[in-house]
This record gives structure tokens, sequence and C-alpha cells, in this order.
């Protein structure tokens, strides 16, 4: 198929692109020992067909940038020989198994969290999330409270991030070690680990209310996750905060929790709303902002909608706003 549309085009569109050249002697030779023998004369057919059809130019640009490759390329071209090629997908195959990121991570999940757990643990309170790149919600306010009545916990901060190895060795190393560990929603990083029962892991989900199904309440929808991936999820829990006593059942539903683990303490970034300094100061600063607002009553119509992308396009107002004038002004 590749090769019927190489054909299709012109000499100079396949010369200007170096990508397709790039991309097919430099892949087939580093995957050639995935190519099976009855198909070795098809991708033969097909590199030869793109070697014959550069310039000059171009071919010397490839074997100066990969000179290993270009004599590989040249054997299975003119001779048909793949040994060099299998040569170099050999070591293509075993580096690619053998990644740094993926050995680090395995060693920094099965050995040095296990030994950080089994040592005492420290005075430490983590904030984790993979939500965003940036502290705000439930874990900006623990900092905040933290910070301003001086606490005397170290505050270790894991947003989400590309991570070198250092670093994902200090993120399994610090959540062995810390006596607290406090999350916002699900967060990789603690799926399937066992923590000691003198740490707690602590759930502060982003949402406050039940309004939608979660966790393993959302088994039986169509987009749910799998039953061993909640498991592994929310296991590690060992507290859950939420806003209300009335919703203590669908907490424990959704998290696999006794209720008694559920705390209906509320969420932190509500802790606000019950601070008289604060709603005074918000007040009188809308006030200023808004003073046409001073003598009428303002009404927020914030609905939570969520559809598939075809409901969201056309959703409409089902809110009858003349009806809410007349009650109002009544």
């Amino acid at each position: 198929m590749i090769l019927n549309w190489f054909k299709s085009k012109p000499d100079d569109f396949l010369n200007v692109i170096p990508s397709f050249r790039y991309y097919l002697w430099y892949s087939v030779i580093e995957r050639a020992n995935y190519i099976q023998k009855p198909a070795r004369a098809v991708y033969r057919n097909l590199i030869t067909y793109l070697y014959e059809r550069q310039t000059n130019e171009s071919k010397q640009a490839f074997m100066k940038s990969y000179p290993i490759h270009s004599r590989a390329s040249l054997a299975i071209i003119e001779e048909n020989n793949w040994k060099k090629a299998k040569k170099i997908s050999r070591v293509f195959i075993i580096r690619t198994k053998l990644k740094t990121p993926r050995l680090v991570n395995g060693f920094a999940r099965r050995i040095l969290f296990k030994l950080a757990n089994l040592l005492p643990k420290k005075d430490i309170l983590v904030l984790a999330t993979e939500r965003s790149t940036v502290l705000e919600g439930n874990l900006l306010s623990i900092y905040d409270y933290m910070f301003l009545n001086d606490r005397k916990e170290r505050i270790y901060v894991f947003l989400r991030k590309q991570r070198s190895w250092l670093e994902i060795l200090q993120l399994y190393y610090v959540l062995g070690r810390a006596k607290t560990i406090c999350l916002d929603d699900y967060y990789n990083k603690i799926y399937g680990l066992k923590f000691s029962k003198r740490a707690h892991v602590i759930q502060s989900w982003h949402a406050t209310g039940a309004f939608k199904k979660f966790g393993f309440s959302a088994l039986e929808s169509g987009d749910s996750n799998t039953e061993e991936f909640e498991s592994k999820a929310h296991s590690p829990y060992s507290d859950v905060l939420v806003s209300s006593k009335a919703i203590i059942p669908q907490y424990a539903e959704a998290f696999h929790k006794k209720a008694e683990q559920i705390k209906p303490i509320g969420v932190p970034r509500t802790d606000k709303f019950f601070d008289q300094d604060y709603k005074n100061y918000v007040n009188e600063v809308y006030r200023k902002n808004y003073p046409i607002l001073r003598k009428k009553k303002a009404i927020l119509y914030a609905p939570t909608f969520r559809g598939g992308p075809d409901e969201r396009k056309n959703y409409s107002v089902v809110l009858d706003l003349k009806k809410n004038e007349r009650s109002a002004a009544r």
C-alpha cells in the first residue's frame, strides 16, 4: 500500500520530505528482527524503490547522519543480506525493553518504596496530584493552612510532570517515609502500593457532594474502569474527607471503605466559606466592583452538565428566565 502511494508521487515530493527516507530506511532496519521472512521481499522492494528515487544529495545526507543504518540498508538493497540489519535490530530491541524510566520506576516501586515503608515514619506531609501542574483546590487550602499555622511537618508537593529518574526515586522514597499523604483525585503513583498502618493516606476528593457515580459505584456504566483498576486505585486510602454525614454511604460504596473511614468534616477548599472575615471581604469587593447590583437580587445559574460531544454541542439552557424574574419580583 505504501509502495503504491510512493509511486503516485513525483521525485521532488519524495526528496523534499526527509521523513520518508529516514522513517523507512532507519525504522525498517531498527525493527528488522520483527519482519518475518515471507515479508522481507516486500520491505526490500519498498526501501529499494525509495532509495532509487532519491537524489545523490539526499542519499549522502542520510549516509552522513546514519552510516551504520546506511550500510545495512545497502546490504539489503544490493545483496538481500539482512545480517547487519538484524544485528542493529537486536540492539534496538534490547534497548527498548530495558528503557531507563521503566527500570527505575520498577525499582522505585518494588524495592525502594518497600524499604522506605519499613523505616520509622517522619513528620512529612505529601500533597500529590495528577490533575494539575499547579497547586490548587483542596491541596492548596491544606498547604496554606500549614504555612499560616507554622506547622512543623515538612511538606513535599508532587504535581503532574515528566520526572527524571532521580525525581522518581525521590517520590517513592518520600511516599514510603511520609506520615501523611493527601490526594485530591485518582493518583496513579500509589496504585497497588501497600502502605504501613503507621501512614495516613487521605483522599480529599476534588468534588463536593455526590452528584454522579464514581469509583466502584460507576462499574456498570459504559465508560467505567475495571473492578481491578478501581481496587488498585483506592485500596491505599486510610481516610476519605467528605462534605456531609448524609453522603457517607455513597463514598463508602465508591471507594470500598468502612463508614468510619469516611470523615464528614468538610473538604478543605470550602473552609473559607465559614470564615466570616473572608465573607465580609469578598462581599465588600463584589459591591465595589459591581455597584449597580447593590439594590438588586443576583441569581447564579451554574449547572454541572456531563454528556457526549453531540449533547454538549446541542445543549440549550432549560432555565425559564422570565419566570424567575417574575418570582424574584414577588
